[in-house]
């Protein structure tokens, strides 16, 4: 079969019956939720009447379509936007900062670059700590052309806007919408939110015509509605490079979207080579047994079990107090319910800690004075729900407590990841978590949470005994 490539779609320009059937199958995942709301969970990722699919998933589709004996022919329509091959303009950049780090004699951060600009499009996966904001500034730096740094929450351009100042000529910037709709000649930051506001906005679709790479941040966001949508209107983006130390690991078959979007995983950095390398500090994961038992009468949904087994359970709610209390501080605790939330804080400030709480509708300015406090040491404990386990950096973060529950792989990862910078005098951290029983869903929430801290690489130990760092009143 023939592939005609461009930018933002591929078109089957010659095909079999037999190829397209294959096709058709092959682009396809099931979707439980969809399912569940229209009885039919099937999604296609190809259109039927356009013959065309999202550019991203070329790479997959010639793998295996070869395995299943097609020949697959491509027909790159898409136009380099600078004058030379990217090794050429690579080499002409300073990138000898991005060699220091090594893993396995390897310098990760400057290959990761070089790998990502040689396939153009695809996923760098870089768990937390792995320094993929030096891989941003990198990869802006040695191609001169209009890129766009995209993120779903503005405190993670923040951080590269300061190493762009630092690493790149610290010239050519915008924010785009806060600063006007004229892209940055070299980069330009914005989140996903302020871009699907503004598609409307012919300012705002002239200015994402313009983009020539884009660069998204937790590539993992990119299956929602809104955020694809922006990704779409990227029209002349030759450059789609994704990062993520949790790319495609969703439980909704719906990660394939976000390879739709930019490409496969072309580069991975484990988290185990990084903490066997001292990049990134090695975690214990102690587990906790609380078995329980819900009342009689009450529903069996997710709700109603979240509610009474997790966020209202005085069994285990102690047990998560005991844990704050006995484990290294600063601490943070991660709640899914703003209830849940409140109950921990005043538990916890009554045993006589400092603590706060913060979610997502919290000032952005308060949520700072927040982390500022958890560096100095005036605040013990943070308690937080979603919001703080993205781009939220306290690197001498001790502890986290996952009270939360649920079983999210990118949820667990991201939260477990606050904790694993390392500093002079850090280089481990305590992760709490606990084995529930006696209610619908918790066992096998729990059983998927410990499996996850496993396979990462975390040492789990069974049933905390000792008591580490507890303040007395």
């Amino acid at each position: 079969m023939w592939l005609t490539l461009q930018n933002l779609y591929t078109t089957i320009s010659k095909a079999t019956p037999e190829e397209l059937g294959w096709m058709w199958k092959f682009l396809s995942y099931e979707d439980p939720q969809k399912e569940r709301v229209t009885g039919s969970g099937t999604v296609r990722l190809i259109s039927e009447r356009h013959k065309r699919f999202q550019t991203g998933l070329v790479p997959l589709v010639e793998k295996h379509a070869k395995a299943a004996g097609f020949d697959v022919q491509r027909i790159d329509k898409r136009d380099r936007p600078h004058p030379l091959p990217w090794d050429q303009h690579a080499a002409q950049a300073d990138l000898d900062w991005l060699r220091t780090r090594q893993v396995d004699g390897e310098p990760y951060q400057y290959d990761a670059v070089k790998c990502a600009l040689r396939s153009g499009r695809g996923i760098v996966r870089v768990p937390t700590g792995g320094g993929k904001g030096e891989i941003v500034v990198g990869l802006c730096k040695a191609i001169p052309c209009r890129w766009l740094f995209l993120v779903h929450r503005s405190h993670l351009a923040e951080d590269i806007q300061n190493r762009w100042e630092k690493r790149g000529d610290g010239t050519g910037h915008v924010w785009l919408g806060k600063d006007g709709w004229e892209p940055g000649e070299r980069v330009s930051f914005c989140t996903f939110q302020t871009l699907y506001r503004a598609l409307r906005n012919p300012k705002c679709k002239n200015a994402l015509s313009k983009i020539e790479g884009v660069i998204v941040d937790e590539c993992h966001v990119l299956p929602a509605g809104s955020f694809s949508e922006v990704s779409e209107a990227l029209i002349n983006a030759y450059y789609r490079i994704g990062l993520s130390g949790t790319p495609l690991e969703r439980s909704d078959g719906r990660g394939l979207l976000a390879i739709a979007q930019t490409g496969p995983v072309l580069y991975n950095v484990t988290p185990k080579s990084l903490m066997d390398a001292g990049y990134v500090a090695s975690a214990t994961v102690h587990i906790t047994d609380v078995k329980q038992q819900m009342p009689k009468g009450l529903r069996r949904s997710w709700a109603t079990v979240r509610k009474h087994a997790i966020a209202q359970s005085k069994v285990r709610n102690a047990a998560v107090l005991r844990d704050v209390m006995r484990c290294p501080k600063p601490a943070m605790v991660f709640v899914d319910l703003l209830s849940h939330g409140r109950i921990l804080r005043d538990a916890i400030r009554s045993a006589g800690f400092s603590v706060e709480f913060a979610w997502g509708k919290t000032d952005k300015q308060y949520r700072k004075r927040l982390v500022e406090r958890c560096k100095n040491g005036s605040l013990e404990v943070l308690v937080a729900n979603g919001v703080f386990r993205e781009g939220v950096d306290i690197p001498n973060l001790e502890s986290v407590v996952y009270a939360s529950g649920m079983k999210s792989p990118i949820q667990v990862i991201q939260g477990a990841g606050r904790g694993s910078r390392v500093t002079d005098d850090k280089k481990t951290f305590h992760i709490y978590d606990y084995r529930d029983s006696g209610a619908p869903y918790i066992g096998a929430h729990s059983a998927e949470r410990i499996r996850i801290y496993s396979r990462y690489g975390y040492s789990v130990v069974e049933n905390v005994t000792d008591i580490t760092k507890t303040k007395k009143k």
